[in-house]
């Protein structure tokens, strides 16, 4: 294996100390609906899933009527299995944005609770999830 110049290396391991610093340094506060809704929807895509809630019922309180919002804690509760609080997230997401049950259809995150008739019967009479092969 071959190593690096000794002038390489130490530039390396000083770039390398400094992208740590600015890694360690914290951005600016979340303030807004949509600063706690982007930080848990990151959350919740890298399985932080108490990280995840929390930031989405920050976000939720500050905007109660943003049915995306309440789409993601729907999904963070499914995946937390709190099958109970996921369909009363999804229930007032659909309520807000229809559509939203056509995208529940196909979601993964809703995997643990698609069996339950109160996830169908959100869904509407055609609310059936096609079957996963590998079932």
């Amino acid at each position: 294996m071959a190593t690096a110049p000794a002038d390489v290396a130490d530039r390396s391991r000083v770039h390398l100390k400094a992208c740590a610093e600015r890694l360690r340094t914290a951005g600016p506060a979340p303030k807004t609906a949509a600063d706690y809704h982007v930080l848990g929807v990151a959350e919740l895509n890298v399985g932080n899933l108490d990280r995840a809630v929390e930031h989405l019922n920050k976000a939720q309180k500050l905007s109660e009527e943003r049915e995306e919002i309440r789409y993601a804690l729907a999904a963070a509760y499914s995946l937390k299995g709190d099958r109970d609080t996921a369909l009363e997230h999804l229930k007032a997401s659909i309520l807000l944005r229809p559509e939203n049950r056509f995208q529940a259809r196909h979601d993964p995150d809703f995997k643990a609770i698609s069996a339950d008739d109160r996830f169908q019967a959100l869904l509407g009479p055609n609310g059936h999830r096609p079957r996963d092969a590998s079932n």
